[in-house]
Order: structure tokens, then sequence, then C-alpha cells
């Protein structure tokens, strides 16, 4: 079972292991509070280890607790109420105190709500400046980031994302639908979706590409472009959306089984091989794009 399956990935500097593991030590995870909606912390890996090192890199988890607590849930009690207050006063309530009569509620929900625990790891080589961040949720992605600032203090940092990738896949399927090289060092697996501009939506399996060529041509004539593409080399496979996420990830079983020696071995092994993959697939694919790093004075703490 892959350990990333999912990836947002970072351009950025962090602290060696030991030091990290120091900062991580101080920001750990603690259990929400009964008037608290969320809550977010680091824990261990392996063996109490905050920071767990690997061949060429490390790893680190955070730990994300938040409330369930639908939106549709609140506004029915508040309408309750409001409604219960109104007729009891007779008159219709002003505005800011239908909104007091909200913050009640929910004070009062959230106490009584219950809870969903989410973990997220993150993998750093130092040698590639990559941080892969193992989700497809940007929401929990910022999570982890800005607890890493918080626990490490200023990081410079970029989120890798090239501008108009989806007009860039885009090009590439057509180059290719034409007989070009528009996908040079990958090749196209799964389903490739599309969306035009009126919001219509058009999804493609990979073995039909072929086989729907005019009419992939006609429909990327007319506007729609790819919002996402599975694509995949001899080491791994994933689909790459037009914000440059990676969802599904493979990795293709290596000819020769590594012989751990343990647990600890074979998951810092398999940790060190999946990153080197994606590290490579990842620069692949900023070559391809002809990604160009942001200056130093043009990055920002994450």
């Amino acid at each position: 079972m892959s350990l990333i399956k999912n990836a947002i990935t970072y351009k950025c500097d962090l602290p060696a292991a030991a030091t990290l593991e120091k900062h991580l030590a101080e920001h750990p995870f603690r259990e929400l509070g009964e008037a608290e909606f969320s809550i977010a912390g680091f824990v261990p890996v392996k063996d109490d280890r905050y920071v767990f090192p690997f061949p060429d890199g490390y790893c680190f988890r955070l730990r994300f607790d938040e409330k369930i607590l639908p939106t549709s849930v609140i506004g029915t009690e508040v309408n309750k109420r409001v409604n219960e207050i109104e007729t009891e006063r007779g008159e219709k309530l002003p505005f800011k105190e239908v909104l007091r009569v909200r913050d009640d509620v929910y004070n009062d929900l959230v106490k009584k709500a219950l809870s969903q625990s989410r973990h997220v790891a993150a993998f750093y080589r130092p040698k590639d400046r990559l941080l892969v961040v193992a989700t497809a949720s940007k929401a929990l992605a910022d999570v982890l980031s800005n607890r890493l600032v918080h626990a490490v203090g200023s990081i410079k940092a970029t989120t890798i994302y090239i501008s108009g990738i989806s007009n860039g896949l885009t090009a590439k399927l057509k180059s290719l639908l034409d007989g070009g090289d528009g996908l040079a060092g990958f090749e196209i697996g799964g389903v490739c979706k599309l969306k035009g501009e009126n919001g219509t939506a058009l999804s493609v399996k990979a073995l039909e590409i072929q086989e729907s060529k005019l009419g992939l041509i006609e429909a990327l004539e007319q506007g729609y472009k790819v919002t996402e593409l599975e694509i995949g080399n001899k080491d791994v496979h994933f689909r790459l959306n037009e914000k440059f996420v990676k969802k599904g990830i493979f990795f293709h079983p290596q000819d020769d089984e590594y012989d751990a020696d343990d647990g600890i071995d074979q998951f810092q092994h398999q940790a060190s091989t999946e990153l080197l993959w994606l590290a490579n697939a990842c620069q692949q694919l900023l070559t391809l794009f002809e990604y160009k790093e942001p200056a130093a004075d043009q990055e920002k703490a994450a």
C-alpha cells in the first residue's frame, strides 16, 4: 500500500530532522476543548518520534480534529429561536439581534457536536527542497503549513503551481492527437476530464482517446479545456489536475523486492523510494511546462 496517495507540493527550506523534531515536539496535538470547533497538532510518526528520517529525507504527521456542525443544522435552530422570540415579542427581530442569536446557537451546538479526526503526513526531500503534503485537500494542506510555521517560525515556501496548466494540458493533449509528442516522458492512462466554457463536463477513457480523436479535437476547438488527466512514467501514475494536485498516486512495484530487516526498515525504504519517484516525476512536469520558480524576493513565508 502506498504511503503517498495524493500530493500537494511545495518548494521550501526546512530545518534538519533533529532540529525540526524539537520544534514539533513543542507543538503536540491535544484533545479538543468543549467549546472549540477545531484543533491541530503534530503527532509521532513512529517510536514516539515526531520527525522520522529515511534515506534522503524525512517525514512528519499532523492530526486535525474538527467538530461536525453542518450549516443547515445551525440555520434550522437559528430560525426556530428567532421565530419563538418574534412570536413572543410580536415584532420582527433587528438584524443585530439575529446575529446574536446565531452566536448563541453556535456556542450551544458546538459543545454537543461530534468531532472527526484526520491525519496528514508530509514528506520532505532536502536535496530538491521538495515538501510533499500527502493530501488532495488544499484546506488540510494549509492547516499543516500554518501549524508548521507556528512551530518553526518563518519559512520561505512556494506552492508549486503552474499558471495556466489547464491550457497547458489542453495543448499537450491536442499535440498528442495531432501525432506529436505532447507529453514527452509520460503516457496517458485512466480518464481524461474536460470542461467547456459553459461548464459542460466531458470525460473520456484513455483507451477511447484515439478512437474518439475527431470528437476530441472538435471539442478542443470549441473551447473545452482539460481539467484532469491521468499520466504516468515507468515509476508512477497519477491524475494531474489544473491546480497541479496529484491524485490517486500509484507506484509501480519494483522488479526486485526489498529485503527489509523489519517494519521500520521497510517503511524507510518505501518512503525514500516513493518520494524519489514522485520528485523525479514532478521535475519532469516542471520541465515539460517550463516552470520557473519565483525569485527569492517573490517568495513569501508559508
